[in-house]
């Protein structure tokens, strides 16, 4: 878990999300503000959308929690990977 929680968090900064620092079993993700036209696709609405086409379940912050985050759960390496993957594919679309 310590193990992917620190990959997670410095692959997902690299492609430009933010990751609260975490020492449970899942990472919270921030997403660039949907306000402006220009981050729309990379909100965490299109971001739980484009992973659940890829087959990833994430779990949307509920009312209360923090604006256009997403909460996704450390899983096994082939789950781990999916998500880096799915994620940055997402974020180097135009």
């Amino acid at each position: 878990n310590n193990m992917w929680l620190k990959r997670m968090s410095e692959e997902l900064n690299k492609i430009g999300l933010d990751v609260v620092p975490s020492v449970t079993n899942f990472i919270l993700i921030r997403f660039p503000d949907s306000e402006y036209p220009s981050n729309a696709s990379k909100s965490a609405e299109a971001a739980w959308e484009h992973l659940l086409s890829d087959g990833i379940i994430p779990r949307p912050v509920g009312a209360g929690g923090p604006n256009n985050c997403l909460r996704v759960t450390i899983g096994l390496d082939d789950e781990n990977e999916a998500v880096l993957n799915s994620l940055t594919a997402l974020m180097k679309k135009g």
